[in-house]
Parts: structure tokens; sequence; C-alpha cells
């Protein structure tokens, strides 16, 4: 899933100036293993979170064990 919001001014009809923010949340299975990742930034291109999860999945489907990452940027 990938959200975007952008804001353009306009002046004069020109392009004065803009903005915007992203919302990034994915994830996959492979190898046995769930990995997920969400990430977002702020209207001046800082990110705000990068956070990463990764869990091994039983042979059932069942999510056994837990390891998770979190990098404030």
């Amino acid at each position: 899933m990938q959200l975007a919001k952008a804001v353009t001014v306009i002046k004069e009809k020109l392009v004065d100036g803009g903005f915007g923010k992203t919302l990034q949340d994915y994830s996959y299975t492979i190898d046995g293993y769930w990995y997920s990742r969400k990430v977002g930034s702020t209207p001046n291109d800082t990110v705000l979170y990068d956070q990463v999860s990764t869990e091994q999945i039983c042979a059932i489907g069942a999510r056994k064990a837990t390891f998770m990452e979190t990098e404030d940027l």
C-alpha cells in the first residue's frame, strides 16, 4: 500500500512551490519468513519512521518467533 498527498502552490499562473508526504506499507513471505516494512515521510521529505519486522513462520503457517527492528531516521 502506498498513500501520497501533494499540494502545488500557483502564483500568477506559475508554480510558486509545493510539498507532499507519503506512507508506504508492504509485506511478503519468503523462505519461511514473513517480512514487513513501514516508511513515512513529512511534507519536506524528512523520514518520520522506518520500521522493519521479520517473523519466522511454522510449518502450519503460524508465526513462531519475532525479530523486530525499528530505526528512526
